[in-house]
């Protein structure tokens, strides 16, 4: 899990820290009430919420929102330990050694198939408590999910237990995102319709879900019961189709980034010409360079892949407002930048990773376009280790 989180600025007692703006993210979560109108809000805050600092996001969202989704149950019990008590989804597998610890603390859990739900009951029975379930059903992303069929027996073997309450069904999208024809999502959406027209003949489904980020920015027809609302929650667009999606729609949806990653130089180095600079010998300075030094590497989520990428290929960095290119492979804990051109550098000058300086600015999805990668592995990948400062 992420540092303890400080609403102090940052001081020189961080080398390395990430900035999560609060406002930022409350407004983010403002834009997709607007979106869903009367429909439950779930933040999803898996994957130390996307980088961002599970407990911090938490903390500042926890009277916005109406559910948290996550992963795993270790990051429901982070939730519970630190005194968040909102209904909590987890969307991910459990080793049925611990369903006993769902159960004892009325955590949702998604079920795909029949023995999951058999060794949940059980589970469930031993703690004399009613564990509340959501069932996903597979349309047409192939992953965690039980065919409609399999979904129907798997609702009425829910139904007939006294240990088990279905609460929710759910599906999720394989192609809304990522492109401008939404055939697909129609397919799926027809698939789950049919499959919840079908349980309901026999029990009642209080909560039906199908909309994630791009669903929800979208598809008004998705939206059903509940929203889970995963990277437009923190400022980022699911994909630049999304967005085109949603410019031609005419919809104006507002989300900003609420994650600024930043670092300040430790050393610097006056590099003669002809030299290398970093492991291998991958480049060399053709004319005297200043070379500086940032305790930043692929151990704190930057990714090796930016290595000597060249400022076309936006594998840079910000010093005072001004673009300073990688240089020399991004090692471990430390990657080099060239401030040759950017007059008056010094040690201890603050240096933007993510993040506007001045007029310039870098993004997460630059980055991600650099490394032929999305905007969620770059800020997901950002080392859990590194502070995060509540700004």
């Amino acid at each position: 899990m992420t540092a303890t989180s400080h609403d102090a600025a940052p001081t020189l007692t961080f080398s390395a820290w990430v900035e999560i703006e609060r406002e930022a993210l409350l407004s983010n979560v403002r834009t997709f009430r607007g979106l869903v109108g009367a429909r439950a809000l779930a933040a999803v805050v898996k994957g130390n919420a996307y980088g961002h600092g599970l407990l911090e996001v938490a903390g500042i969202i926890d009277d916005a929102v109406d559910w948290f989704a996550v992963n795993s149950l270790d990051e429901a019990l982070t939730l519970h330990r630190a005194g968040h008590t909102k209904p909590t989804l987890i969307m991910g597998a459990t080793v049925p050694e611990r369903y006993g610890e769902v159960a004892a603390h009325e955590f949702r859990h998604v079920l795909f198939d029949q023995r999951s739900a058999v060794l949940l009951a059980a589970a469930a029975s031993q703690q004399a408590t009613v564990a509340p379930v959501h069932i996903e059903v597979e349309t047409g992303t192939n992953r965690l999910g039980a065919r409609p069929d399999e979904a129907v027996a798997l609702a009425r073997y829910v139904a007939s237990q006294p240990f088990l309450k279905l609460e929710g069904l759910s599906t999720h999208y394989a192609n809304v995102e990522d492109s401008l024809d939404s055939s697909y999502a129609e397919q799926q959406l027809t698939r789950f319709e049919r499959v919840v027209s079908e349980i309901e003949s026999f029990t009642s489904i209080p909560i039906k879900h199908s909309a994630a980020s791009a669903a929800a920015m979208l598809y008004d027809r998705t939206h059903f019961g509940l929203v889970r609302m995963g990277i437009g929650l923190y400022g980022l667009w699911p994909s630049s189709m999304t967005q085109t999606a949603a410019g031609i729609s005419g919809r104006r949806i507002d989300i900003r980034p609420a994650l600024r990653w930043k670092t300040r130089i430790v050393h610097l180095n006056d590099v003669p010409m002809g030299e290398a600079v970093g492991y291998g010998c991958t480049y060399y300075v053709s004319q005297p360079r200043r070379i500086a030094v940032i305790p930043l590497g692929y151990y704190e989520g930057l990714d090796r892949g930016l290595s000597s990428r060249g400022p076309e290929a936006v594998a840079h960095v910000l010093v005072r407002g001004c673009a300073a290119p990688i240089v020399g492979r991004v090692s471990m804990n430390m990657t080099m930048i060239d401030v040759t051109r950017i007059s008056g550098c010094q040690v201890g000058d603050e240096v933007t990773i993510i993040g506007r300086q001045g007029d310039a600015e870098v993004t997460a999805g630059q980055l991600a376009d650099a490394l032929g990668t999305i905007n969620y592995e770059v800020v997901t990948r950002i080392g859990a280790s590194l502070p995060r400062v509540i700004v």
